[in-house]
């Protein structure tokens, strides 16, 4: 995608695209307005703008880097038609152009000193007017610094472009993780209630057979359920509520055998906040039923200085902090989840595993 940046469509504004700025080249043919040319000085003036036109071009698409070197190449051309024409000084006036296209500001200010100092020897030798090279000189460096600030300007921008595109790249990706972790959410709890249920219905079928049809059909509302998520989540639009939560962990805990008590009160919430939570409490209570071999968990909620904490507690095998991030994706939702909200989560894990997700209120 960066490459795709760098590779963008011109953007050049259109008083510098290359072939409105060789119209200046007519000021090379200006003195035929006062003095017709010999032969010789006919052939200079025509043969060196044959020479410069392909320069010019590739110069103006070249990097950065190469300036300098096309610079060079017009400076020498300039001082070959020196002695035989004295429009001669509209090629060093190009050559101050280029330098300012050169990025380094040191390397700029170095190159258009060169490009004086040529122009300067050059004219002496050529003995061409002595009011020419002052106004040159002036025109020159007016130039240079024009060019100077638009190759910033145009730096700036090529920056922006490909912060922008890196920007486009990451949240590409943080959407794909968390279309992930929600799929992950959505499919492993509902998995888990399936695989419990169906060893439920098995051991009743020949006992029970009324309460085996009940949990069928429990079965099938929460594979429907279940589906809907999945579609939701691929369409971007995955939500929840902490109350759904609690009823379907209450559900996959209780088809465990573990007991599941709830405390304090559930805050007010905003539609996120709602959401993540829910989440959050789906995630912890699937690893509680597949991980933890507990026989007991709780879930507490508490309001206090404007912080909004959810803590889920088990009495299973335990997890450590440190071991976290070597526990597959699903704790690592849980903390993304929690850190979009501007909260913090901590886990300790010596006898079973306590998770304290904390929010702003």
């Amino acid at each position: 995608m960066i490459e795709a940046v760098q590779k963008k469509e011109n953007k050049t504004p259109i008083f510098q695209q290359p072939v409105v700025t060789l119209i200046y080249l007519i000021f090379l043919f200006l003195p035929w307005l006062l003095k017709a040319p010999n032969q010789m000085e006919l052939l200079v003036t025509i043969g060196s703008a044959l020479i410069y036109i392909p320069l010019h071009f590739k110069s103006h698409n070249a990097p950065a880097e190469h300036k300098y070197w096309y610079m060079i190449a017009v400076i020498v051309l300039g001082g070959i038609a020196a002695p035989f024409w004295n429009g001669h000084n509209v090629y060093f006036i190009y050559g101050a152009a280029m330098a300012g296209f050169i990025l380094d500001r040191r390397n700029a200010g170095i190159a258009m000193v060169l490009v004086i100092a040529a122009y300067v020897i050059t004219a002496l030798v050529a003995g061409r007017f002595i009011y020419e090279i002052p106004m040159t000189i002036v025109i020159a460096i007016m130039v240079w610094l024009s060019c100077l600030r638009d190759s910033h300007e145009n730096e700036r921008y090529e920056q922006a472009e490909r912060e922008r595109a890196l920007e486009k790249q990451l949240a590409s990706i943080a959407e794909r993780e968390r279309i992930a972790a929600d799929l992950h959410d959505v499919i492993g709890q509902t998995l888990t209630l399936v695989a419990l249920k169906s060893d439920l219905v098995a051991k009743l079928i020949d006992k029970d057979a009324e309460r085996a049809k009940r949990e069928i059909q429990e079965l099938q509302s929460a594979s429907r359920d279940a589906l809907t998520q999945v579609r939701s989540t691929l369409r971007g639009l995955t939500e929840t509520t902490v109350v759904v939560e609690l009823s379907l962990a209450r559900k996959v805990l209780e088809a465990s055998n573990i007991v599941l008590t709830i405390g304090g009160q559930v805050p007010e919430l905003s539609r996120q906040q709602n959401t993540v939570l829910g989440l959050v409490i789906r995630e912890a209570c699937t690893n509680i039923v597949r991980h933890s071999g507990a026989d007991k968990v709780s879930i507490v909620f508490e309001t206090e200085d404007d912080v909004h904490a959810l803590c889920i507690e088990d009495n299973g095998s335990g997890i450590q902090e440190s071991n976290v991030s070597s526990n597959g994706v699903g704790l690592t939702s849980i903390r993304k989840r929690i850190s979009s909200l501007g909260g913090i989560l901590t886990i300790q894990g010596n006898k079973g595993t306590v998770l304290r997700g904390v929010i702003p209120a």
